[in-house]
Parts: C-alpha cells; structure tokens; sequence
C-alpha cells in the first residue's frame, strides 16, 4: 500500500512487482501443515513475514479483456493461504518510500504458496490469521481485513498489467496484501503463520547465500 498522504501525488493507493520462479515457493501438504521449513532472505538487510492470501487466475487475461468495475470473482480459480516474504539487500529500504520500495520489484522476496481454502469466499469472512515470531505472537487479524478485500487487490493488478500492455497468462498468481501487518525480523529467526485451521506454516529465516 502507498502511504495515504502520498497517494494523491503518486496517482494511486497500491504498489505492484512482479514474482520470479526462484523465489516462488509451492508447499508440499506437510510443509502447509506444520512441518518445519526453511525461507531464504537478505542477511544484513531489510526482511518482513507478510501473511497474504495468493489468488491464482483461471485463464489467460489480455489488456483491456477485463472491465475489473464488473467483479473479478469469475477469474480466480483458487485462494492459497500464504506469505509474501518481503527482504532486500537494503536494509531500510522502507525509509525512503513508495517510489524506491517498487523500483526494488516492491521489497519482495518470494511468495510462498499454502493450503487451497476450500469454498474462500465463505471461509476467509470467518477465519482469522495470526503471526508468531520466536514463540511469540506478534498479531491476529481477521483474513479478509485487507484494505477494500482481496479482489480489489486482484483487479489493480489486472488494470495495471493491462495500462502496460502485459498479459497476465493463466495460472498466474496475486498476492493481496499483509494481513496481520509488515513483521520485521533477522536471519535465524523462526516463526508460525496460522490460517485458522486450514493452514500452519512454521518456517526459519535463513542466509540466501548459504542456503
């Protein structure tokens, strides 16, 4: 999200970057309940765990196939539990604002994809998700409490890639926006998200040049 008193001057309310396949991590069923695994990220810089539902589009969308004002419900074909991992070589990245946070592809590191939320769009309205650190637990919030809802997130980045010409092909994913916050923590770290009860990941933060 842009900062609200500088959305007026940027001409928008949300940053968007792209996932490369390197750092987009597919759990395996054990990994997306419970078992313990490990997350690359910027020794020395900037790291953030930010809980976020990941839709994943159900066909290929060309620019300006999709008036989103109509909904985008249509498009999705699953909402995955997951993590946006956010890191950077820069360690306060952050400091400096909306404009050097996106030329650093949004201060993300990696999405890591969970669990399939069986029928979300009930369930996401009644679930809550919450972050541990170190066995502590920093924050719970309700799943769907992002700004405005996940598909809103969904469509900016359908009329964003459309603005740029990009074709969005199917099976492509979006992940929505923090849940429960931008939790700051350092290599060595570990840490439990919860999707209700549909989802545990426990994961350790660790050096991306040793891993």
């Amino acid at each position: 999200m842009i900062p609200p008193d500088l959305r007026d001057t940027l001409g928008d309310v949300r940053v968007l970057g792209p996932v490369f396949k390197d750092v987009h991590i597919e759990l395996t069923e054990k990994q997306a309940t419970g078992e313990a695994f490990d997350l690359p990220v910027f020794a020395g810089g900037f790291i953030a765990i930010e809980p976020e539902l990941v839709v994943e589009i159900n066909q290929e969308i060309k620019p300006g196939s999709i008036n989103t004002a109509d909904g985008v419900t249509h498009l999705v074909k699953a909402v995955y539990a997951g993590i946006e991992m956010a890191s950077s070589p820069v360690v306060d990245l952050n400091s400096y604002g909306p404009t050097a946070i996106i030329s650093d592809i949004g201060n993300q590191y990696g999405v890591i994809v969970g669990t399939a939320i069986e029928d979300w769009e009930n369930a996401i309205t009644k679930m809550e998700t919450s972050t541990s650190i170190n066995g502590e637990l920093i924050n719970t919030a309700a799943t769907d409490g992002i700004l405005n809802g996940p598909m809103s997130a969904l469509a900016f980045m359908i009329d964003c890639c459309a603005e740029r010409g990009i074709t969005l092909p199917a099976g492509s994913i979006c992940s929505t926006g923090a849940i429960t916050g931008v939790h700051e923590a350092l290599v060595g770290a570990t840490s439990t998200v919860k999707f209700g009860d549909v989802c545990e990941m426990n994961f350790t933060l660790v050096d991306n040049t040793k891993s």
